[in-house]
């Protein structure tokens, strides 16, 4: 599957020698790392933690060791699509390309929530998380969070419990992994509670957010269409699986999800052939019932 980008140093950073001396000194910390923690904490990851606590070793590293027990047990890593691929049918939340620096793009759209589980929601959200960094190209290492509120109501709302979940996860356990946060038409509520709270948030993080309408704004580089046209490298490029301004199709995605986690050895191959030639079958069916229905639009549909 070749989803990583061309190019791109986006987010490489040139540290001080003090910065690296804290570097040396948190890997110095972690000196009993078990080689599966240490696969995972490398300089980059190392360099996440303490830029995301302000450059305290000891508070990084007691974060690092909380994301490391964490993985230990969650294994987000070990997700496969077959686990979660009911939460994700409907295209609630799913990887779209990347924007023109190379950063994952991932969509959430509340409007498309399917189920009440608050557990196996959250473990869609890890595994696209996990995913998104799977498809970083050299030198990208945030992404691009874009959640379109079309067809949002409270009834699709999440509760601030699951809420404050999220953020936990996001900060805890991928700091310094989002470039911008993209609220796609967002409910008047939302634009008024983040004028509220934006004092209060550090403003590095409250730059990373951005609100885009849908309709006509009086700053029109604050529009959508504005937005979609600087984040995405062009019309050909624009998503993975199907463009910015088409449906999700969740065969597609699903095809895609299925042969990763079979590069990964998550499933085997043989298992991989069986669940896209039922796809191809479905397709198959699918159109002919189309060109039946066409044909003879009295034709009774099929059991």
């Amino acid at each position: 599957e070749n989803t990583k980008p061309r190019r791109l140093m986006a987010d490489v950073i040139q540290y001080t020698p003090q910065q690296r001396s804290d570097l040396h000194l948190l890997r110095t910390a972690l000196h009993d790392l078990t080689p599966e923690q240490r696969s995972f904490s490398d300089d980059a990851c190392l360099y996440r933690y303490l830029r995301a606590r302000s450059w305290d070793v000891r508070k990084a590293e007691k974060q690092l060791r909380e994301t490391l027990k964490w993985r230990e047990q969650y294994r987000p890593h070990e997700i496969k699509f077959s686990e979660v691929e009911h939460e994700a049918c409907t295209g609630k939340v799913y990887r779209e390309g990347f924007d023109k620096l190379g950063h994952p793009l991932l969509i959430m759209r509340p409007a498309c929530q399917n189920t009440t589980d608050k557990a196996m929601q959250m473990k869609l959200l890890v595994y696209m998380l996990e995913r998104c960094v799977e498809s970083m190209g050299p030198g990208v290492e945030k992404l691009v969070m874009a959640t379109d509120f079309k067809g949002y109501s409270r009834k699709n709302a999440p509760d601030l419990s699951q809420s404050k979940e999220t953020l936990y996860i996001l900060s805890t356990h991928y700091p310094e992994r989002l470039f911008r946060a993209i609220s796609v038409d967002p409910p008047l509520m939302f634009w008024a509670f983040f004028k509220v709270i934006k004092p209060f948030i550090d403003p590095v993080t409250a730059e990373k957010v951005v609100f885009a309408p849908e309709g006509k704004s009086k700053n029109p580089e604050e529009s959508c269409a504005h937005l979609w046209d600087v984040l995405i490298k062009d019309e050909t490029d624009k998503s993975l699986y199907g463009g910015a301004d088409r449906p999700y199709n969740h065969d597609e995605y699903r095809r895609h999800e299925l042969l990763n986690d079979a590069t990964k050895g998550l499933v085997s191959a043989d298992d991989v052939a069986a669940e896209l030639k039922n796809l191809a079958v479905s397709a198959i069916t699918g159109a002919a019932n189309v060109i039946v229905h066409v044909v003879n639009p009295n034709a009774a549909p099929p059991e």
